[in-house]
């Protein structure tokens, strides 16, 4: 999977581009009933309704940032098991283990 946001069959995936330092936030606009996400600075959004899950794989490098402020839930995935540090639906990604593979 290439770096971006896609949706498909109601799971909103999230996958970071760059190789370290990538933002990312999923929250709810309650205007538009929509849920909004902000990639490194470019947002979209989609129907709140037709999102059940929300995905999000960090880069190789670590050093990301993403913050789940839904109450959909979440499913963080650093590119080595057991990187991940949460804080308040939030998480930052340490920078891999050089001898953990993708």
């Amino acid at each position: 999977m290439t770096g971006g946001v896609s949706f498909s069959n109601r799971l909103l995936s999230i996958v970071a581009p760059l190789n370290s330092g990538n933002s990312a936030t999923a929250a709810l606009d309650t205007a538009h009933n929509a849920v909004q996400v902000t990639l490194n600075g470019s947002t979209q959004e989609f129907a709140a309704s037709q999102v059940t899950a929300i995905f999000y794989e960090s880069g190789f490098g670590g050093g990301d940032t993403f913050v789940n402020s839904t109450n959909i839930l979440g499913e963080p995935h650093d590119q080595c098991p057991g990187l991940l540090q949460h804080q308040q639906r939030s998480l930052s990604l340490r920078p891999r283990h050089p001898g953990c593979p993708r």
